[in-house]
């Protein structure tokens, strides 16, 4: 009986390690996924300004609109891998930057993306976190 008991308890911490790097795994590619996508805005947004001399004027719509990125995305709504939105505009400050945000992520997760895009954001300036919406200036 004692051994049937020992055997069961293994199996349940052996089930637990395994789910949990389940998870980790699951955490990383969701990360991954978010910085590819904010990665795939920052090069079509480039190519977009490249026919203007400033980013006024661009959002995820015009984009799609243009084919630089393909229908599924849309206007941005529930664009993003964590089922948040995407979006783009010109900087305020400066139009020779865009700003990108993507919503309802995790802190968690925000906090890994902006790690992952902190050396090719504007200034190496990670994207700040708030409230679920990350956001980053590019040029």
């Amino acid at each position: 009986m004692l051994d049937i008991l020992m055997g069961i308890a293994i199996v349940g911490v052996l089930s637990a390690v395994v789910l949990g790097r389940g998870e980790r795994s699951d955490s990383a590619q969701l990360t991954q996924r978010v910085t590819d996508e904010i990665s795939t805005v920052v090069a079509q947004s480039r190519v977009w300004k490249n026919t203007r001399t400033v980013y006024t004027g661009i959002d995820i719509e015009a984009l799609t609109d243009m084919e630089l990125l393909d229908d599924t995305w849309g206007d941005g709504t529930g664009a993003n891998a964590a089922g948040g939105d995407y979006s783009v505009a010109a900087n305020a400050a400066t139009a020779s930057r865009m700003d990108i945000e993507a919503t309802d992520l995790t802190q968690p997760l925000c906090l890994a993306v902006s790690n992952q895009l902190t050396s090719v954001t504007f200034g190496n300036v990670a994207p700040a976190c708030a409230a679920g919406t990350l956001t980053a200036t590019f040029r």
